[in-house]
C-alpha cells in the first residue's frame, strides 16, 4: 500500500455490489458528500500503486482510497470504528479536478515505526497474512462474485468462508468470524497483486 498526502476539492464515494450479477454493471455508486477541500493522507489504488512504482510519477490519478495514518482524511471525516476495514472497502475519494495545478499530491514516506523488528513470530504472521491475500486475489479472479471494483471482495468471502464454518463445525458455540472480513481486507492492502511475486492467477 502506497500512502499520499492530497490538498484539493472533491467527494467521498460509496460503491457497493449490485442485487444481480450483471457483468455491466458489478457495482452502483453514491455521492457520501458534497464536493469539498480536503487536506490528509489517503491510499493509492493497486493499479496506481503500480504505475508509481514504475514511473515514479502520480500523474493520472483521479480516485484516492481511506488509510490508517494517523493524517488519514477518511478518518478525520467519518471517525475511527471498530470494523474500519469493512468501511474502508466500499469508499474511495474522487478528485474533482484532477489536472488543476493548485492541487498537492505527494507521496507520504512510511514512519519508521510502521516497520518493526522481523522477529520469527512477525515472520511468520507475514506469511499468514501473504497466504490470506493471495487465496483473496485467486477467488476474486475466479468468481465475480468475490470481485469488486477490480479488487477481492472481503464482504462476500468473508460471507463464503462463515456459511460454510458453520456447517463443518456446527456444534462449534465458539466459533465467531464475523470480523474476518477485516483481516483479509488487512492482508490485500498489504500485498497488493503486483506485490506477490510468481503469483498470476490468470496464468495457466
Amino acid at each position: 500500500m502506497i500512502n499520499v498526502f492530497f490538498k484539493g476539492r472533491g467527494n467521498w464515494v460509496y460503491f457497493e455490489d449490485t442485487p444481480e450479477d450483471d457483468p455491466d454493471q458489478p457495482y452502483i455508486t453514491y455521492d457520501v458528500t458534497d464536493t469539498a477541500n480536503a487536506c490528509g493522507v489517503f491510499s493509492l489504488s493497486p493499479r496506481d500503486a503500480r504505475t508509481y512504482r514504475y514511473t515514479k510519477s502520480l500523474a493520472g490519478v483521479t480516485s484516492l482510497y481511506p488509510c490508517r495514518h494517523a493524517d488519514s482524511e477518511f478518518i478525520s471525516r467519518f471517525g475511527q470504528e471498530d470494523d474500519l476495514s469493512s468501511l474502508e472497502e466500499y469508499y474511495y475519494f474522487s478528485i474533482d479536478d484532477p489536472d488543476n495545478p493548485e492541487n498537492i499530491l505527494m507521496i507520504v514516506e512510511p514512519a519508521a515505526e510502521q516497520h518493526p523488528a522481523q522477529t520469527s513470530s512477525k515472520e511468520s504472521e507475514l506469511s499468514t497474512t501473504k497466504a490470506l491475500a493471495i487465496m483473496a486475489w485467486l477467488l476474486s479472479e475466479k468468481a465475480s462474485t468475490y470481485n469488486i471494483a477490480g479488487r477481492p471482495n472481503a464482504k462476500k468471502i468473508n460471507e463464503a468462508i462463515n456459511a460454510l464454518a458453520i456447517k463443518a463445525f456446527p456444534d462449534d458455540d465458539q466459533l465467531s468470524l464475523s470480523t474476518f472480513n477485516k483481516k483479509i481486507s488487512e492482508a490485500v492492502k498489504l500485498f497488493p497483486l503486483e506485490e506477490l511475486d510468481g503469483f498470476n492467477p490468470k496464468k495457466k
